[in-house]
């Protein structure tokens, strides 16, 4: 029988970031409480994530990661995009020809993941709303806009649309971010259930017929021009 590797420092560093912010909120998350639970030290803390406000966002990102690769559908970040973009070939569908009743597959990956952090509600709130919530906002806007752009069913769609693909990948991430925080607030959640049908239809319908259409000529209705817009 094999056993399991140990973690690396950086890992265990990020789980005791974890496990103290289930109980407390950031402020009173010291760089002492984070090394004595992880078992190891402060320089091995700064030389692994620097200052707290990495550790809380990397701790967030790796929590989702893990919700991620259990769904199927991850570890983000974990190759190259070149890598990513391989492997997710494998199980992409262009949604352009996808019919409304494949679109349940989508909904599973996401109630999937959703479920899969819905216990730790109260983390994720105290992590992007306390000390350094922006870095973790940003941090995780950027992994889940890189699952959207290289390896998600919607990246053949995002990658034609009039949008650079990154940009239209962010700003949907950015809606994704702010939809489940939302819902970690709320004390009396809808289930995974109804939020993932919501994130569903928000990714398919902002791209699909959005973000996602080929770039078309302007309708003549429609002013594009700065001189078009002075001169209805």
């Amino acid at each position: 029988m094999t056993s399991s590797p140990t973690p690396s420092p950086r890992a265990r560093i990020l789980a005791a970031v974890v496990d103290l912010l289930r109980a407390q909120d950031p402020a009173q998350v010291s760089i002492t409480a984070v090394v004595r639970q992880a078992g190891t030290t402060r320089p091995t803390f700064y030389r692994q994530v620097g200052d707290l406000p990495t550790a809380f966002a990397e701790a967030a990102v790796t929590r989702i990661d893990a919700a991620f690769t259990a769904a199927g559908v991850g570890p983000l970040g974990a190759v190259d995009g070149a890598s990513r973009a391989s492997s997710a070939a494998r199980r992409r569908v262009d949604l352009h020809d996808v019919a409304p009743e494949d679109l349940p597959a989508m909904e599973r990956v996401i109630t999937g993941i959703v479920e899969d952090l819905a216990p730790d509600a109260a983390f994720f709130r105290r992590v992007l709303l306390g000390h350094g919530g922006h870095r973790v906002q940003l941090r995780v806007i950027e992994a889940v806009a890189e699952e959207l752009r290289i390896a998600s069913p919607l990246a053949p769609a995002l990658a034609r649309g009039p949008l650079p693909p990154t940009f239209a990948a962010q700003t949907l991430a950015a809606g994704v971010s702010w939809a489940m925080l939302d819902w970690f607030a709320e004390d009396q959640r809808p289930p995974a259930a109804t939020i993932a049908h919501r994130l569903t239809t928000y990714l398919h319908r902002s791209v699909i017929g959005g973000l996602g259409a080929p770039p078309t000529a302007p309708t003549p209705d429609l002013p594009t021009t700065p001189e078009e817009r002075k001169n209805p």
